[in-house]
């Protein structure tokens, strides 16, 4: 029995050692959109006004939709069959039946698109339907690019995946800003640069993995496919009602208030979530293909063992952003954004909250993914998404973007009751309790000493920078007078030696 916990044990380590290699690789993936929102968001604010950034948010929440409706189901089946696929040596058929499902796709969701901007013609503002012409384009090449990007991460090519979202992103912002200030395309320019990046990247990947030689009508198979929409479909139900609880919002907002706030609600929004989604990004992006491997050659026990030490370091990472975003809002946001997005700041608690939530039920309900259990995530999903619609009409009217931020913070509270519920009928979630109250406790510390300090600092970035500084040295010593990284000090100081 001993030898067995141990054998349990140094799997566990083993997995969570690759997780770490990985998620160090995708690290600046991740950072980087982190860092160039902070740098173009102020650019951003300034070039385009509060209703020309709402109509852009409509736009990418549109793009969204369609997406999750449309691409999702092939998305995730890439991650799901990728690696028995290639464990078959099987992979042509795979391509093959992955990519024609992409282009009928992308076919008749577009056309699905032009017939119903003609509909709307008369009905959307001049702006905002020019932009959603453009945003079907950018629907095509963006999600081209997501997929050839999934089976990057399929394949576990972290490092590639790195050079190739730093190249994006960092080009994107560059590219943009360009078009914007020197052939003055407005917010349009945002979109252009990205439709040329993402085709310039997709094109970067196929020849690089080589995988054209592969693709061949031939090779289309009816039972991939098969297998890929079994998977897929319930999923689009599920990303549906993920939409529908993320992003519906903004139409609530604009159509009850008006484009302006949408604008000042999706520039705050970002910025809150940016911090604490990036920490869940990185190790869910470099831990899912390693989970499926665990799930398909170890033992479920050890399944869940790892979902729970992920558990433990998305607390460790993710509370102290909670707490700091939500002391230093106010800070934050003057600093970055133009003054007339600044009221917004009242958002951010209630926003990196909910990030927080949201973050944290991923792990919860990986279970059910594992399970195929995709009616228990739908009728999860669905049930989030009606309260959040049903709390945005009852609040928006009243309070603005900030009851579409409180009526989404109770949503996902919601979400989270019923996620630990349901996960009692599939991979029961064991949360890493005495980690959660070791973090949370050196979080609230942090966040106190954070809170009288700051009304000794002026509002400025150097202040600001000062204030993060002190922050995380009040964290990471009461983590260390806890016990809590012990381990992991202990593990560096090995590696050193």
């Amino acid at each position: 029995m001993k030898n067995n916990d141990k054998n349990a044990e140094k799997t566990i380590q083993n997995l969570l050692k690759n997780i770490g290699q990985d998620a160090f690789i995708y690290f600046p993936s991740k950072i980087l959109p982190v860092l160039l929102g902070f740098i173009s968001i102020p650019i951003y604010t300034r070039l385009f006004s509060t209703s020309e950034y709402g109509d852009y948010s409509l736009v990418m929440a549109t793009v969204n939709l369609i997406s999750v409706l449309g691409i999702v189901w092939l998305s995730s089946s890439t991650l799901r069959f990728y690696d028995s696929y290639k464990k078959d040596k099987n992979l042509n058929t795979f391509y093959s039946t992955l990519l024609f499902s992409l282009l009928i796709s992308l076919i008749l969701i577009s056309i699905l698109g032009l017939l119903v901007l003609f509909l709307l013609r008369n009905i959307l503002p001049e702006q905002t339907f020019r932009l959603m012409y453009l945003g079907i384009i950018f629907f095509i090449i963006y999600n081209v690019f997501d997929v050839h990007m999934t089976i990057l991460r399929a394949d576990q090519k972290s490092g590639f995946y790195t050079l190739i979202q730093i190249i994006s992103i960092g080009g994107n912002m560059i590219l943009g800003i360009g078009l914007a200030l020197y052939l003055e395309l407005g917010i349009a320019s945002i979109l252009w640069s990205a439709i040329i990046l993402n085709l310039i990247m997709s094109l970067s990947i196929m020849l690089k993995q080589g995988f054209t030689g592969l693709i061949g009508v031939k090779f289309i198979s009816k039972n991939t496919l098969r297998d890929f929409s079994s998977y897929g479909f319930p999923l689009i139900f599920v990303s549906t009602f993920s939409w529908i609880l993320n992003l519906s919002d903004r139409y609530i907002i604009g159509f009850m208030r008006d484009n302006a706030e949408v604008g000042i609600y999706s520039v705050n929004y970002q910025l809150a979530g940016y911090p604490i989604s990036m920490f869940y990004q990185i190790l869910m992006f470099s831990a899912f293909p390693i989970i499926i491997n665990a799930w398909e050659n170890h033992s479920p026990e050890n399944t869940q063992k790892l979902i729970t030490q992920l558990t433990r370091y998305y607390f460790i990472f993710t509370l102290p952003a909670l707490v700091g975003l939500s002391v230093l809002s106010l800070n934050i946001i003057t600093i970055i954004v133009n003054k007339s997005f600044v009221e917004g700041y009242v958002i951010v608690p209630w926003i990196a909250l909910s990030t927080f939530i949201l973050g944290l039920c991923q792990y919860i309900n990986k279970g059910a993914e594992l399970l195929k259990k995709t009616k228990l995530l739908i009728i999860l999903t669905s049930l989030t998404a009606v309260s959040n619609v049903v709390l945005d009409l009852i609040l928006v009217p009243k309070f603005g973007y900030l009851g579409a931020a409180i009526g989404s913070t109770i949503s996902y509270l919601l979400y989270f009751v019923i996620s630990i519920f349901v996960s009692k009928y599939h991979l029961v979630w064991i949360p890493p309790i005495k980690s959660f109250i070791n973090c949370f406790l050196s979080s609230v510390v942090m966040g106190c000493g954070l809170l009288l300090l700051r009304n000794y600092f002026a509002i400025s970035t150097f202040s600001l920078f000062i204030l993060i500084i002190i922050g995380i040295f009040i964290y990471l010593i009461g983590l260390v007078l806890s016990g809590e990284i012990i381990s992991e000090i202990k593990y560096i100081n090995r590696r050193l030696q």
